[in-house]
């Protein structure tokens, strides 16, 4: 199931998104760009169906650009290097727009731990966490077999969300993004 999803993703997109994409660069954020590398994929459960809301992209080893699931920006998501414990999200006019505390230590240890919090309260859990809701849980089981989760939250407005790492060179680079 999962693999269907991620071959759902339509790289040309990706590749025509970069290719007109322009982004004010936020101080921090290192300048050069690697060949892009689609590390996340968002996936929503809603209604027995799952469905891809958002792709991540590498554009170097700190930063990555969050598209919508239309291959439109969404944001330019970093982290400083020397403070490994945040990650910025900011527009394409480089406004700060959300903020996420990150304890990538958790991964090592496992278990029902929060691996990330927005700031402004939506938490996210390790593969293993177990889901209240026994549908959800049943979902989150199935994506964690598949040895590709990252991590799963729900959301403010009750979407489930898992996050998957489909970890794809799309062997495309760009000149530049920055502005």
């Amino acid at each position: 199931m999962i693999n269907e999803l991620i071959s759902q993703i339509d790289t040309e997109k990706i590749k025509q998104t970069f290719d007109r994409l322009s982004i004010v660069r936020p101080a921090g954020v290192p300048s050069e760009l690697h060949s892009l590398r689609l590390s996340i994929l968002q996936l929503t459960y809603s209604e027995g169906a799952y469905e891809i809301s958002k792709i991540y992209v590498n554009i170097n080893e700190q930063a990555e650009v969050a598209l919508t699931a239309d291959y439109a920006f969404d944001s330019l998501n970093f982290y400083v290097e020397d403070d490994d414990y945040y990650i910025f999200g900011y527009d394409a006019n480089g406004v700060e727009k959300v903020k996420y505390f990150i304890n990538r230590n958790v991964i090592a240890i496992g278990g029902d731990i929060t691996y990330m919090k927005k700031i402004g309260g939506e938490y996210y859990y390790l593969p293993n966490s177990v889901m209240e809701n026994p549908e959800y849980e049943l979902r989150r089981q199935e994506i964690n077999n598949s040895g590709k989760m990252l991590c799963h939250t729900i959301k403010p407005d009750g979407r489930v969300c898992f996050y998957v790492l489909p970890d794809i060179e799309l062997n495309y680079s760009v000149s530049s993004i920055w502005i």
